[in-house]
């Protein structure tokens, strides 16, 4: 199975400052503030392989974070309404070993897709090391 990887979108994440943005970046203003964030947006990544989730963020300097999938035990998906209505929220994938959240994502498109392919992974895994 391939690798699921998937991004923050800007605009379902903050729909309001990213309409306001737009229609300032007529103006040398909205681009001063639209390049930035949009480079922000532009450098998350959650992926999720056949053996670990990664989440790397970072525009100079890069921060990535890596669990092993077996390893995962509370998938936490947060959506406000503005979130409901634009399939976007925040989700937080903690371990065992810690009592925080290791991975945290906000403005994720189809957050529960996440929690639904890590699932999915951790029990193909789970059938495939019962097997062997």
């Amino acid at each position: 199975m391939d690798d699921y990887t998937v991004s923050p979108s800007m605009w379902r994440d903050r729909p309001f400052s990213f309409a306001l943005t737009v229609v300032l970046s007529i103006g040398i203003v909205g681009l001063a503030i639209l390049i930035p964030w949009w480079l922000i947006y532009r450098n998350r990544q959650l992926t999720i392989t056949e053996s670990a989730v990664r989440y790397e963020e970072g525009v100079f300097t890069k921060h990535i974070s890596e669990m092993r999938l077996r390893d995962v035990r509370n998938v936490q998906v947060e959506q406000g309404l503005i979130h409901r209505l634009t399939e976007a929220g925040n989700v937080q994938i903690a371990s065992a070993g810690s009592a925080e959240a290791e991975i945290a994502v906000q403005g994720i498109p189809n957050p529960k897709g996440i929690r639904r392919q890590i699932d999915f992974r951790q029990t193909k895994q789970a059938t495939r090391e019962t097997s062997d």
